[in-house]
């Protein structure tokens, strides 16, 4: 039980960037074609996780790491490619 108590907050705050991460991606990708330019994109089953997690639904630890430095690397090139255009 003690162990769910220490997880379950970090659970919160991993499945919030998810979230966080999910928006932003969608924003500036949405910028990007705006201004017709055609920027880099997650797999689809690595976002099909990353909205798992944004949705609060089931994503294991070892995925959501990985999903979550995915996304961060993919808002990091989309910022970089929305700011150079």
């Amino acid at each position: 039980m003690c162990d769910l108590l220490i997880r379950a907050p970090a659970k919160r705050v991993k499945r919030s960037r998810a979230h966080e991460l999910l928006g932003a991606i969608r924003d500036t990708s949405a910028q990007l074609l705006d201004r017709q330019v055609a920027g880099p994109a997650l797999p689809a089953a690595t976002m099909a996780l990353l909205q798992q997690a944004a949705r609060g639904e089931s994503v294991s630890d070892d995925n959501l790491k990985g999903v979550l430095e995915a996304a961060q690397r993919l808002h990091d090139r989309l910022g970089f490619q929305a700011i150079g255009n």
